[in-house]
This record gives structure tokens, C-alpha cells and sequence, in this order.
């Protein structure tokens, strides 16, 4: 490495030299990669598929291509599905039904006032 800033990084180990490394991943990398995206989206003659990677990673960055950012949050419709979708969403209707009907049979003929 020819940056000298980090070479404190040889006096840490363990749980110190893990979180300063996640501290500087989180702070220095962000910049770092945010700074590199926009260099390579701006740069014409960078290959189609870098461009378009760093795109994307700056749509991602910015939330446009987190469905949770978009409201996104109705359910899929069944059509729109895979088979790993559907078995998932069929595993999750039976899991209620089971829970409802547990539900039920616990309840059954109890009172408020019991």
C-alpha cells in the first residue's frame, strides 16, 4: 500500500483492527467508490460495461433502485412470479392459515370474562 495514512493500521489486531477497517470502509471506501463511479460515468471512452455499472451503482446509491425506496411494497401478482417466488408465497398463505386456525382452537369458546 502506498498510502502512509493507514499504516496505523499495523499497530491494531482483533476487534480494534475490525471496526477501524469497517469505521474506514463505511467513511474512506464510500467517498472513494462514490468518487470512482462518477469518474467512470463521465468518462467516454471507459468501456459500456463500466459505465453502466457505475450507473447503476450510483442509482442504487441514490435509492432509485431500492424497491423500498420507491414504495414499492404491494405484493407481487402471482403471474409476475417465479416458481421460487410462488412456493414461498404458498408456504406463506399455509403458515397463516395454520396460525389462524391455532388461534382458533385456543380461543374456542373463551370468554372475556372467564
Amino acid at each position: 500500500m502506498s498510502d502512509n495514512s493507514y499504516r496505523y493500521l499495523d499497530d491494531l489486531d482483533g476487534d480494534a483492527l475490525r471496526a477501524e477497517i469497517i469505521r474506514l470502509a463505511r467513511t474512506d471506501g464510500i467517498r472513494e467508490a462514490f468518487r470512482s463511479a462518477i469518474s467512470i460515468c463521465r468518462d467516454s471512452k471507459a468501456p459500456a460495461q463500466a459505465r453502466s455499472n457505475a450507473q447503476r451503482t450510483l442509482l442504487t446509491i441514490g435509492g432509485l433502485l431500492d424497491h423500498r425506496d420507491r414504495g414499492d411494497d404491494a405484493k407481487k401478482d402471482p403471474a409476475e412470479m417465479d416458481g421460487v417466488e410462488l412456493q414461498a408465497e404458498v408456504e406463506r398463505i399455509m403458515r397463516e392459515g395454520r396460525e389462524r386456525s391455532t388461534v382458533r382452537r385456543l380461543t374456542a369458546g373463551a370468554s372475556a370474562f372467564d
